[in-house]
């Protein structure tokens, strides 16, 4: 399986306190939108072309429109870029959603792409940190998006990135998915030196405690298992046993992973583009051959450094040493462990103890 995670353009019309890729601009959003579009039609041919290459021998391929805001991108000339990718390729984005409307649900549509959405809670407080550049929130914008998402019966799922803001709002929260019956993903502001606001690891764990035993004492079942993605992930890691399903704990997301932005520049993960120790090459020149072997130059620094730094634990081959870019990002040394072992045990002693005492 490969994944590229597609960059096409590196734009933004939000301005999110939090975010790892800073690369807003001060021109208006339409010249923002006019200069991204023809950007990528003016490149098309190349980076086709270069999708073509890297999903060469795979089987499963994915591709995930990112950024910048994917949607800048008019929704005719996105139409005309995937009408070109073979028919094999899953194709998913994710999006702060405030530009969708009826031309992007038919692209949506045709294409079924899974989609993503951005939004950090239930209401203005919780998304302060989610801002157009003007300063004004986009919550209010994003939920009527939503609401167009769910009137024309596209399904997408929403990532909420939580920070100290929620704590304390778990019942809030979880009345906020009943409601709305969304599907959500729940995870803490990835943590950085530009960011003070992220829950510790202890505040993480009495948050997600929390949420949990709302739902478990929830007799009504107003919000589905699945509608929680890490309330369902943690439950069957206690009933079934652990499983590694997320790029975050593979120990081979350097060779499953890829960022390609529309210059056809290549970068070892998203969250590591514009970092000169993760960039591989341009995809019109780089062969194949060049590609592995950088890719496998950096999966084997860090496996060695893991290795070491984690030999003798039982988890290991479950975590791999956690995220690397996660780490790169906290001690700016990509092979150290940022493993999350204490919390996800924490977690999971708590639910085996109210499975348990039920």
């Amino acid at each position: 399986m490969r994944t590229i995670i597609f960059r096409p353009t590196n734009d933004c019309n939000l301005a999110c306190q939090y975010c790892y890729d800073i690369n807003n601009h001060s021109d208006t959003i339409q010249n923002i939108r006019n200069r991204a579009t023809n950007k990528l039609l003016a490149n098309q041919d190349a980076l086709l072309r270069g999708i073509q290459l890297l999903f060469e021998g795979e089987r499963e391929k994915i591709l995930i429109f990112h950024g910048g805001e994917p949607l800048l991108i008019q929704p005719d000339a996105l139409d005309e870029f995937c009408s070109h990718l073979d028919e094999g390729v899953q194709i998913d984005i994710q999006t702060n959603g405030t530009l969708i409307d009826q031309n992007v649900i038919e692209l949506f549509r045709k294409y079924r792409f899974r989609v993503g959405i951005s939004l950090d809670g239930c209401n203005e407080f919780q998304n302060s940190y989610r801002l157009f550049r003007n300063g004004n929130s986009s919550f209010q914008t994003v939920m009527s998006k939503i609401k167009l998402l769910q009137d024309n019966d596209i399904r997408f799922g929403v990532i909420m990135s939580l920070s100290k803001k929620h704590i304390g709002c778990e019942q809030e929260l979880y009345d906020f998915l009943a409601q709305h019956h969304i599907s959500s993903n729940i995870r803490r502001v990835f943590a950085s030196d530009q960011f003070s606001d992220t829950m510790t690891d202890q505040e993480y764990v009495d948050f997600f405690n929390r949420l949990y035993d709302i739902w478990f004492e929830d007799e009504e079942c107003l919000v589905e298992t699945r509608q929680i993605m890490e309330l369902s992930s943690e439950l069957e890691n206690v009933l079934v046993g652990e499983r590694t399903s997320f790029c975050s704990t593979s120990d081979d997301c350097f060779r499953r992973y890829i960022s390609l932005d529309v210059d056809g520049n290549l970068y070892a993960c998203n969250r590591l583009y514009g970092v000169d120790d993760f960039y591989y090459g341009n995809v019109d020149n780089i062969s194949m051959d060049d590609l592995m072997r950088k890719m496998n130059q950096l999966l084997s620094r860090r496996i060695d450094r893991i290795q070491q730094e984690c030999a003798g634990c039982s988890r290991i081959a479950m975590c791999n040493g956690g995220c690397p870019a996660e780490a790169y990002d906290l001690y700016h040394d990509y092979t150290r462990s940022n493993c999350d072992y204490k919390v996800k045990t924490l977690i999971r002693n708590h639910i085996k103890e109210k499975l348990h005492n039920d």
